[in-house]
């Protein structure tokens, strides 16, 4: 991966047109990212409305089974 001053260095080398088509690019990122957010915490909010479930067979009954990345895992106790 590039160093942050290499990365500065490159950008100072651009010509103003192409340092107005990063810039709309970051910022075409920048709304992906959000758009994807907000998708991802509407499909959680869907997913766990009625609580946690098996994915496999539906079952509700789930107990805790660690964590993974900070994100709590969950363990089927009908599979």
């Amino acid at each position: 991966m590039p160093s942050r001053k290499s990365i500065f260095k490159d950008i100072k080398s651009l010509s103003d047109n192409e340092i107005e088509e990063l810039f709309n690019h970051k910022s075409e990122l920048i709304s992906f990212k959000s758009f994807t957010k907000s998708i991802h915490s509407e499909s959680r909010e869907q997913r766990y409305s009625n609580g946690v479930a098996c994915l496999h067979c539906g079952s509700t009954s789930v107990i805790k089974h660690g964590k993974t990345n900070d994100v709590q895992r969950f363990r089927c106790k009908d599979c």
